[in-house]
């Protein structure tokens, strides 16, 4: 999704590992679509829901975790998870919660 309709995104699509998808993905020279910064908690919502429906073992995992809060503690990522001093702002988190809410509705 980052990297729509160009030939890096058909590398990270097949990629052998999730370690090289990331490696191929990142990096400042790099340039991802014009509104990534404005689509990319949809995009890993739809990711993270689509997830739950083709592995239900992932979805039972996420339902297990009850009510409780879902941080991500990711030293390096203020966006995603919640950064070295733990004031970033945990949207992985948040997208897994919201998903969870979901699956638990239907």
């Amino acid at each position: 999704m980052k990297y729509p309709g160009r030939p890096r995104a058909d590398a990270i699509r097949n990629a052998a590992t999730a370690e090289q998808a990331r490696k191929i993905g990142r990096g400042w020279l790099k340039r991802p679509r014009k509104d990534w910064e404005k689509i990319r908690t949809v995009a890993m919502t739809r990711a993270i829901y689509t997830q739950c429906q083709v592995h239900p073992d992932f979805a039972e995992a996420l339902l297990a975790t009850g009510e409780e809060d879902i941080l991500e503690v990711s030293l390096y990522d203020y966006f995603w998870g919640l950064g070295r001093d733990l004031r970033g702002q945990n949207q992985y988190g948040k997208v897994l919660m919201a998903v969870r809410d979901k699956i638990s509705d239907s």
